[in-house]
This record gives structure tokens, sequence and C-alpha cells, in this order.
């Protein structure tokens, strides 16, 4: 019996006993080194995926985002991840990563990956052994390509990821890989456009566009009030042609930015959401 099979009969135990024989059931099967955080999440996987091929359509999304969970109040943790923030605030706890399957409806799936992070270690459903020098998006690649290699989707993934996701560097590791991928442009961050031969904000991109097709109409909290809301989206080609940069070590175990001089010069769509306005980052080739 492999270890997948072991942790699926150790949890049946545990929901066929009741009262202390239950606690004590599950004390043997969680305190089981056989039993990994991976082969608890193979049956989830394995649904997933299945229900994934099962629907409509060309394309499952896959949603990538961190989040912070917070314990600066909790004493007695010695695992507590500790960030400092603008000025002399701290955000103490730890930082869960997550990725949510969806059809394309937007419908959910399930989790195809978690990572619970500490200061000594990266809890995940996927790898036992991630480094905990990597960055975010360091991280995310090495996330997207073991679900790409190992889970038997027949359909092609999207990844959408927020606004740290607007990287040079990550967007050329994912064009390399032939990845599709929906990403949240940064306001800041500029663009090029060829046609007008000049370079423009990303926000005041978004501002120039007209509302473009309508989309369909959705529920979205307005001054914590659900509203109906209409979606538009227009597009436009641009290139990126700022330097890449990455977050490495240094000599001392600190991190600092690297830039990478080769130009990107490539050429991209971009969404308008009307009602956030916001520009969304999709490669030429994927859709």
């Amino acid at each position: 019996m492999n270890t997948k099979h072991k942790s699926q009969s150790g949890m049946n135990l545990v929901l066929e006993t009741d009262g202390w024989s239950q606690v004590q059931a599950s004390w043997r099967f969680y305190n089981n080194e056989e039993v990994t955080i991976p082969s608890l999440n193979d049956p989830i996987i394995e649904e997933v995926v299945e229900q994934s091929n099962k629907r409509a359509g060309n394309y499952t999304l896959v949603a990538y985002d961190w989040s912070h969970l917070d314990y600066k109040k909790h004493t007695k943790k010695e695992e507590l991840v500790t960030k400092n923030k603008k000025g002399n605030a701290k955000q103490i706890g730890y930082d869960l990563q997550g990725s949510l399957a969806m059809d394309e409806k937007g419908n959910p799936l399930g989790a195809l990956a978690q990572n619970l992070a500490t200061s000594e270690k990266i809890y995940s459903t996927y790898d036992s052994n991630i480094d905990t020098n990597l960055t975010h998006l360091e991280e995310l690649v090495q996330r997207t390509k073991y679900i790409r290699e190992n889970y038997k989707f027949e359909k092609e993934l999207v990844d959408i990821i927020d606004r740290e996701g607007d990287s040079v560097a990550l967007m050329r590791e994912y064009e390399a890989n032939g990845w599709c991928y929906l990403i949240r442009a940064k306001s800041n961050h500029k663009v090029y456009l060829p046609d007008e031969d000049r370079e423009v904000k990303q926000g005041d991109l978004a501002k120039e566009l007209t509302l473009g097709s309508y989309l369909k109409t959705i529920k979205y909290k307005v001054d914590k009030k659900m509203q109906k809301v209409k979606i538009f989206v227009n597009e436009i080609e641009v290139n990126i042609r700022r330097d890449a940069t990455k977050s490495v070590l240094d000599e001392d175990g600190k991190r600092k930015l690297s830039s990478q001089q080769e130009k990107v010069l490539r050429q991209g769509l971009w969404w308008r959401d009307w009602l956030m306005k916001t520009i969304i980052l999709l490669p030429n080739g994927c859709f």
C-alpha cells in the first residue's frame, strides 16, 4: 500500500470512530511520518482535475494570491514571520499562498496548491522541501511548473496573478515556457504604444481607453452595499521595454534588487475593467 492509500485509509479510520477513540486515532494518523501534507491533498487534486476535464470550454483558470495571517498578539509562537512595514510598523504572522482552480465562467473547482510560510519552514501541499529563501514570484514559477507537469489537465491552464506579478522577469519566465497568464498591472509601470510612438503609464492608459464592449453584469460591493455593475472590456497592443529586475540574496543574506539589462520588447493585449479602471496583461498567442 503506497503513502496515498495509507493516508486515505487512515482518514477513513478517523471518520468511522467517535469520542476518545477518535482523538487517539487522529493522533496516530497525523503523527505517522508516512502521512505527508501532499498525500493528504491528493484526493482533492484528483477531484479538481476530474471536474476541470468534464467542464465545457478550452481553459482552466488558476488564481494565485498571497495573504498575511496576522498573529502579532500571539506571544508564544516562535516560528512567526516578521516583516518591516512603512515607518516603525511590523507585520507578524504567517504567509498563506494559494492557487485556486476555476472553470472559464469563474466557478471554483478547488485548491490546487497551498503554502503556509513560517520563519523556519514552508508547509506545502505540493512540495515538502520548498526553499524558504525563494521570493513569492520565484516560488510561483516553481509551483505553476509543478502543477503543469504533474496534474493531468486536458485544458490549457491560464494563471491569474495580482499586481505583484507585474514583473518583466516573471513574464520572461512564463513566455520562455509557453505558459498563458493574466496579470493585473501596476498603474505606475510604463508601456510603449508602437502605433503612437510614445510611452504612457498603465494607469493613465486605462483612463484613456474608451469603455469598449459590454461583457456582463456582476454584483459588486460599493460603499459596503452590493450593487449591480456593468463590466466593459477594451484592448490595445503595447510593447514592454523596461529592464527586468529580480530580488536576489547578497553575500550577507540580505535581499537586493538586481537589474537585468536585456530589454524585453514584446506585444501584448491589455484589457480594461471599467469599474476598477485596471489594466490586465495577456500575452499574444494564448487566446
